[in-house]
């Protein structure tokens, strides 16, 4: 990771969780494994959450309806 990169990562960090609006911190989502300037705010359970998450059965992210794209937008 650059200088740059962890920068960026830091501050995706400090945001809000771009699915549910959970204050931050948060945990660094990235859409493509090693591009970190196309990383996302999640919180642990839009994240990680079995249920909820990006990496489980994506509850909260059908709810919103909302895809990694449309994420990177708002985060953006």
């Amino acid at each position: 990771m650059t200088a740059a990169e962890r920068l960026h990562v830091a501050r995706i960090k400090e945001m809000d969780c771009v699915v549910c609006g959970a204050s931050g911190p948060s945990e660094c989502h990235e859409i493509k494994q090693g591009s970190w300037f196309t990383s996302l705010p999640l919180c642990p359970d839009c994240h990680r959450g079995s249920l909820l998450g990006i990496h489980g059965q994506k509850r909260a992210w059908h709810i919103r309806r909302l895809d990694e794209l449309d994420a990177l937008n708002v985060t953006l």
